[in-house]
């Protein structure tokens, strides 16, 4: 008689909860936080940040990003994160929003 084996759970990802868009754009994040948001996902209500920092309608920057409105809408109805892929976007959003920020010296001017 063996003993049953319990099939193994994926591991929930974990929500990326210390970096917001406003705190990427107004500094980057180091390597290694980088990487450890993308992996573990952003909170969906990132996109809400940067709709709201970048005053433009979510459905517009849902389709720059390439986000379904319908997976949006799921995730953050379901309180899950972003995928990686989904995060790194946002990611490198705010990195593009802090360089032409910088650039053209401030938000309204970028």
């Amino acid at each position: 008689m063996g003993m049953a084996r319990i099939p193994k759970r994926a591991a929930p990802r974990r929500v990326a909860t210390v970096l917001t868009f406003r705190k990427l754009v107004a500094r980057a994040p180091d390597p290694a936080q980088a990487i450890e948001t993308v992996r573990s996902g952003l909170p969906a209500s990132a996109i809400d940040e940067a709709v709201d920092y970048m005053e433009v309608p979510r459905k517009d920057l849902l389709a720059a990003l390439r986000i379904p409105v319908s997976t949006f809408h799921r995730r953050l109805a379901a309180n899950e994160p972003l995928s990686p892929a989904e995060s790194e976007k946002v990611l490198r959003l705010g990195e593009i929003t802090r360089r032409a920020e910088s650039t053209f010296g401030g938000a309204k001017a970028a």
